[in-house]
């Protein structure tokens, strides 16, 4: 709930940046990366992060989100190992960062 809040929150920064960020699907993608739990295929959830990732102009707390949707959905150990190390470098909340503390021991 409290990581739905949140991303309620970071969407009023992700529209103010849509100019360095902005891309076809945005809106789309955006929704299926923090939203498309349990309407979506894993496959399609890890897709459309991945995209949000590749075409943010920078990587902050954000897109450590990104990361953190896309290491939950994806079965690719290699890349939940490297995704978790990426949430530990630009995410804060307490939650993911145990979340990928526990990818990494189990992945890395």
């Amino acid at each position: 709930m409290r990581f739905l809040a949140f991303l309620a929150a970071m969407s009023i920064g992700l529209v103010a940046s849509l100019p360095a960020f902005a891309y076809d699907t945005l809106e789309q993608d955006y929704a299926a990366c923090t939203q498309g739990g349990g309407k979506l295929s894993s496959g399609e959830i890890v897709t459309a992060c991945t995209r949000l990732i590749d075409n943010s102009a920078q990587e902050n707390e954000l897109v450590g989100y990104f990361y953190a949707m896309r290491m939950v959905n994806n079965s690719d150990k290699k890349q939940n190992c490297a995704d978790a190390h990426k949430v530990l470098e630009l995410v804060s909340d307490k939650t993911f960062v145990d979340g990928a503390k526990q990818t990494i021991d189990s992945n890395c």
